[in-house]
């Protein structure tokens, strides 16, 4: 309570919303899930459109997500995670370099290595801007990537939207690129 306001908060659903049946596994670095479907919102991905995500961890942007789900991770362990979850369509690759058609995917959200739970490697740790240029090749001339990020502009790309979060503390934002 602040002066003479007070902020009641009440539970909708039966368990919390961050309890989702999807996540049995998670890996260091894994986005909170309503942070996910938020950024998913943002991105405005629609049943139909190619969805992916390059740095996809454990899977949680691309089950937050319709659509047909690509998913890419330099670390076996974090797919072995996302199969887990149930995603089937992962590959195994760097972000930096990805195996993905030029202008092939509607939109792509992702949440990159910062440095602080995860480090970057191969391609992505000699060059973070490698994941910008990459993001812009594979998608449409229409499509759009969403991110969450520690700075609110990439290289490479043009920052439509940046709303700032706060995640354990730290400040964040949520990037809308084109």
């Amino acid at each position: 309570m602040a002066d003479d306001e007070a902020v009641l908060a009440l539970r909708v659903a039966g368990r919390p919303l961050h309890r989702r049946p999807y996540r049995a596994h998670s890996v260091p670095g894994s986005v909170h899930p309503p942070l996910a479907a938020a950024l998913v919102r943002l991105a405005g991905v629609e049943p139909g459109m190619t969805v992916l995500d390059p740095c996809c961890g454990a899977g949680t942007l691309l089950l937050e997500s319709p659509g047909l789900r690509l998913g890419v991770d330099a670390s076996l362990d974090a797919l072995a995670c996302a199969r887990a979850n149930g995603l089937a369509a992962l590959t195994h690759a760097d972000a930096g370099h990805l195996p993905v058609a030029t202008g092939s995917v509607d939109r792509v959200l992702v949440n990159p290595p910062w440095g602080r739970q995860v480090e970057a490697r191969a391609g992505l740790a000699t060059s973070p801007a490698r994941l910008w240029y990459e993001t812009g090749r594979v998608l449409r001339p229409d499509g759009l990537a969403a991110a969450l990020l520690p700075e609110p502009e990439v290289s490479g790309l043009r920052t439509k939207t940046a709303m700032p979060i706060r995640i354990a503390g730290r400040p964040a934002f949520l990037v809308l690129l084109a």
